[in-house]
This record gives structure tokens, sequence and C-alpha cells, in this order.
């Protein structure tokens, strides 16, 4: 019933969206903010409809009759600027191809913006976009809320998977940003109803928001409740309605939020704190031997060896807005970022969207979402309010006509590409010469999945390595590691040498990535754990698959020093697999293997037993003229735990 519904409304939309491309904006927001699809079981899940309203966007701009105008702010000018220092930095970057999966996301983002700005014209638009983004996000803050009252706040609130908001902090961060947005429509609307309902929404969404146990949210809100109080006209009368509501909300909080959140005082005994704290460290070592950064797949082992050896970390992020900016685009980005509007002109639109932008810098400080929608989408507002407040004036605004600059986009895109091929080819020949100083890049991969994995959302996809490999066929001379040894020996290399390996023996790396290597004619190197093949199973698998497939909403850990870990949904499991395999790695083999046993005791889950290669793949393998080489006879019993396929692995 959800698929056909999220069907009907993408399919119903699309021939306004093709007429006007302001409505083609409002179905991509509806879509990139809220993730509905996501809230399906059928077809639609994964169906690209993303894509489809971007796509409608960009038709629509070449034949509808609206006026489409680009207003060359210094807000638009300074994210052009960054958007350019982004691509900069990725062609640098520690990981380039790795990066540059991450670019592409982001660039979706960053064009639609552009879009959004050239469509949006009138305050019937900057209205309707509001109400989209509030509803979109509010769905989850009302939900949230209801649920925080109905269990006390004795678990968290979660937002939709697939999505920026997925994290329970990073939803938290969401609402908070939406209630000036929710206070500014209930401020304009005439209804007495409607006010009232958003009124009521505001007070769901800050519920839902501490709900999430999150406290970068707890802090966002405290920061945004100052701004709010310290704006408002009178301020004895709001101080005590603030008051008075904060101790509401913090009567239907139960203890397990209040010890949450007294953590804060104590960040220094706490882990996760001291995590971010590491994150932290780690991405000012990066920006300060690295000045264009190190990229966006910049959270990884072997990088955190090499920059941060003594820091312990847990989810492979940098845990901020800041940090991530810092660690991935130098100082120079972190730079341009900062310098985004923070709407400093009087009006109550802009004084919302003031407050929503201090709740996301002061919450954003502890979350990895320096390249989510909403702050893109609140400078769309901030840029497209202005120019229509100039227009009203009769002040002029430095724009131009877009219909040509449409035909001129396309074209400017196509000499992009073809530009940003020769830099690429020619950086990497000179960092990879050939001949006698020539140097040979090796690429280690893992796992390939069939489709994306939402429990491993840290091992690449099909899609996602065809992509790599395109660009590793294009941009360098994939050679078999057995010529490329011989010919660096004999010093034959040719420039832009690359070499392209698979660790540890995953059954995927015949079903999946060797198809994939075999239509671009490249050949792998797969090193093999004989000890896991023909059924075996490594440690750090039977902890994702126990996890995964436990049939509990709440696994109890605690008699192996492991914690107790909430399961009900797939952000919740994923952070559990990661935390238990940032703890059980640093321990012996003997105490490691005890440690797993546990765990899969524990789950009582069935544990798959097809992971792995069979002693027949690896010979089919061998048969279709790939290279393959020992990788033990089991990695794990290293010390440090540090083999396999683990999160920030790829």
């Amino acid at each position: 019933m959800r698929d056909l519904l999220i069907l009907g409304i993408v399919v119903g939309t699309l021939p306004f969206a093709l007429r006007h491309t302001w409505i083609a904006v409002m179905l991509w927001t509806w879509i990139s903010v809220m993730n509905p699809h996501k809230l399906a079981f059928g077809f639609i899940h994964d169906a690209p409809i993303a894509a489809v309203a971007a796509g409608a966007a960009l038709l629509s701009m070449l034949v509808t009759r609206d006026k489409l105008r680009m207003a060359w702010t210094p807000p638009v000018i300074v994210l052009v600027l960054l958007v350019m220092w982004m691509c900069l930095t990725t062609i640098f970057a520690i990981d380039p191809f790795g990066s540059a999966a991450q670019l592409n996301k982001v660039l979706k983002i960053q064009v639609m913006t552009a879009v959004a700005v050239v469509a949006l014209q009138s305050r019937k638009h900057i209205d309707v976009f509001i109400w989209i983004i509030v509803l979109s996000i509010g769905f989850y803050g009302f939900k949230g809320g209801i649920h925080t009252i109905l269990t006390g706040g004795g678990s968290r609130v979660w937002g939709p998977p697939g999505g920026f908001i997925e994290e329970n902090n990073a939803l938290a961060v969401a609402t908070i940003m939406i209630i000036p947005l929710i206070n500014y429509l209930r401020i304009v609307t005439t209804r007495r109803l409607v006010q009232l309902g958003l009124l009521g929404l505001m007070i769901l969404c800050a519920i839902s928001a501490l709900g999430s146990q999150s406290r970068g949210g707890f802090l966002a809100i405290l920061a945004m409740t100052m701004v709010l109080w310290y704006r408002s006209d009178r301020k004895v009368l709001h101080g005590i309605a603030i008051a008075i509501a904060a101790a509401g909300m913090f009567a239907v909080m139960s203890q397990a939020w209040e010890e949450r959140m007294r953590t804060i005082e104590t960040y220094e005994q706490d882990s996760s704190a001291q995590n971010r704290l590491g994150a932290w460290r780690f991405c000012i070592n990066v920006a300060n031997n690295r000045p264009l950064g190190g990229g966006f797949d910049l959270y990884n082992p072997i990088n955190y060896a090499l920059y941060a050896p003594a820091e312990k970390v847990g989810a492979p992020v940098a845990h901020s807005i800041y940090f991530s900016m810092l660690g991935e685009h130098g100082y120079v980005g972190l730079f341009l970022f900062r310098k985004r509007p923070d709407a400093a002109w009087a009006h109550t639109l802009a004084g919302m969207c003031q407050v929503s932008l201090v709740g996301y810098l002061a919450g954003g400080a502890f979350l990895q979402l320096a390249y989510f929608d909403l702050p893109f989408n609140i400078m769309v507002v901030l840029v497209v309010t202005q120019r229509w407040l100039r227009g009203k004036r009769g002040v002029g605004v430095s724009e131009r006509p877009w219909r040509q600059g449409a035909i001129q986009c396309r074209l400017g895109a196509a000499c992009a590409a073809a530009l940003t091929d020769m830099i690429v080819k020619t950086l990497a020949h000179a960092l990879s010469p050939g001949g006698s100083g020539g140097r040979l890049s090796s690429l280690i991969f893992h796992r390939v999945h069939a489709r994306p994995d939402r429990i491993r959302n840290w091992d690449l996809d099909a899609l996602e390595f065809a992509r790599i490999v395109r660009w590793l066929k294009g941009w360098f001379n994939v050679l078999p590691l057995d010529q490329a040894v011989a010919r660096m020996n004999e010093k034959t290399l040719p420039a832009r040498a690359a070499t392209i390996t698979f660790d540890d023996g995953y059954a995927d790396n015949c079903t999946v990535a060797m198809p994939i290597l075999r239509d671009h004619g490249l050949t792998a190197t797969f090193f093999i754990a004989t000890g896991y093949l023909d059924g075996g199973r490594m440690w750090n698998d039977t902890v994702v698959e126990a996890v995964r497939h436990c049939g509990k909403l709440r696994l109890d850990l605690s008699p192996e020093g492991l914690g107790v870990h909430e399961l009900n949904s797939e952000v919740a499991r994923r952070q559990a697999i990661i935390s238990i395999l940032n703890e059980v790695k640093y321990r012996e083999p003997l105490a490691r293997r005890k440690a797993v046993d546990y765990v899969a005791s524990a789950a009582g889950a069935s544990l798959p037993s097809d992971l792995m290669l069979t002693s027949e793949q690896v010979r089919a393998m061998r048969r279709a003229g790939m290279l393959i080489g020992a990788h033990r006879h089991a990695p794990d019993s290293c010390p440090t735990g540090c083999c396999g396929s683990e999160p920030g692995d790829k």
C-alpha cells in the first residue's frame, strides 16, 4: 500500500514538475529530505525516485515558460567556490576513487541547490518550500515525540534508513533545525487551528530530539533556545514559558536519559566522547600534513594508523561538521564552509532561519552532517527571499537569464568532464611516472555485494565497484600483479600503473567482482585465507551476522564486557556491530574468539556458512585468468585483529 501511495504521488506530480521547475524542486526536496520510499517494503524501497525527480527538474528547465534566474549573491558564489574546492581536494585525496563516489553524491545535492535558487522566485514558492521541509522532517518529529512520551524516553528515536538523518543524533539536530521554521509558519498563518497544530508539532519535535538521547542534540536545543529568547521582545514572559516547557519535557524523561545527559559533565570518562576527541585530533593531523585534506573517503584504519596511531576511535567518521570539512578538505575548505550565510537581516523568516542555523552549527559540531541537504535548503530560502524583497523594493540584484544559461550549463558540464579527465591523467602521470622512476598504485578490496547492504554499509556494492573499475580503466594503466612486479623490476613500468587486489577470499569476489572485472577486461589478484574455504567464517563476520539475524530487540553482552545493545532498527544493529567490533578487535586471539563465541551464543541466530569462497570457486577464478595468492591460513589470528572487511575498510 505504501509503495503504491508513493508511486502515485511521484507519477501524479511529474507532469506538473516538467511544466514548472519549482514543482520539480519541491518533489526532489520531499524525496531527498524525508526519504519516503525507505518507509515502504516493496518495489519502491530501492527505486531511484530521487533521480527521477532530479531528471524532471533539469529537463523542465529547458521547456518551462516560467522565469528562471540565478541570483549571484555572495552566499551562492561562496558555495560555488566550496564545491570547486571539493573537486580539487578529491583529485588529490588519499583515496581519489573512494572519495569520488562521495563527491558524486555531494554534487547531486549542490546541483539541485542551484536549480532551487534558479527556480524559486515568489513568496508562494518560498512558503511552499518551507512547508515541504517542515512536513518532511516534522513527520519523524511527530512520530518520535509520541514515542518518547509513551516510553518515557527509555529508548532512542531513529530516522529513515539510508538518509542523512538515519542516525538518532542526526535526526535530533534535524528536528531541532525545523522548530524555528515551524514557528515562522505559525506566525504567518492566519488560521487558528493551523497555528495550534504547528505549536503542537514544535513541542513534539523538541520532545523527539530529547528522546533521541543525543547529547549533541541536547546542546543544540540549549543553544537555539538561548538565541530564541535573546531575539524575543518580552524576555521575562518568554523566559518563564521556556522554563515551564523545559520542566515539563524533563519530567517525562526516564532515568536512563538523565544519566546519559549527565555524561556531558564527565566526558573524560565517556568512551563515546573520547572517540570523538580522537577523531577530531585525527582530522587536525591530516589537515596539518595535507593542505588539501585527505578527501571524502578518509576514515579507515590505515589512515588512523598513519595520522593518529595513539587514538582509539569508534565509528569511522569525523563526528563533526567542522572537523569533517577540516580533515577532508583542509583549512581552506573549512574557511569556505564557515563563510556560508547566517541570515543577519531583520525579517521574521530570516530570523527563524538564523535560529535554525544556530541549532545546526551547535549540534553539528558533534555529528557527521557537513553535507546534509537542510542547511543548503535554508540558504536557498534566504537567497530567494532576499531577491524577492529587493524586487519588491525595486532594488536590482545580480542575476542572469537562465534559458541560455541552461544550454551553456550542459555544454559546460561536458567540457568540465573532459577537463577533469585531462587533469586527473596529467596529475596521475606526474605522481606515478613510468620507466626507471616508475611507481605502482595498488588498490585493495575485500567484499563487493550484489546489492547495497544496509547493515554492512562500509562495503562496496556492484554498482559502486563497477564505477571504480571504469575510472581505473579510464585513468590508469591497470596491470596484473605479476606483470606489474616484473616490469617494475625491469624498470619498464608504464606511467599511471595500477593493480587490483582482493584480500580474505569472500564468495562475492567470484560471483560479483570477477564478472565486473572481466566485463572491463581487467585482471585482479585474490589473496585467499585458506583456513576459511568451503564453509568457514571470519570472526568479524560472525559478529556481523549474529547481530544482523538476532531475533531479540535488546542484546545483553555485559557478562563479556561488551555492553547492552538495542536492536530495534537497522541503524541500531549497525551501531551495535561497530561497537562490538571495535571492542573485540583489540583483544588477544584466544580472548577474541571467546568473546565472539559469546556474541553468537547470546544472539541465538543461525549463522551463514556460504560467505567465503569454495575450493571450486577458487579454481574457476584461476581458469578465468585471475591470479591467486595466499593471505595466511587464518588472518583473524593476527594480534591486532585488523584483518578482514570491517567498518571503514574497503
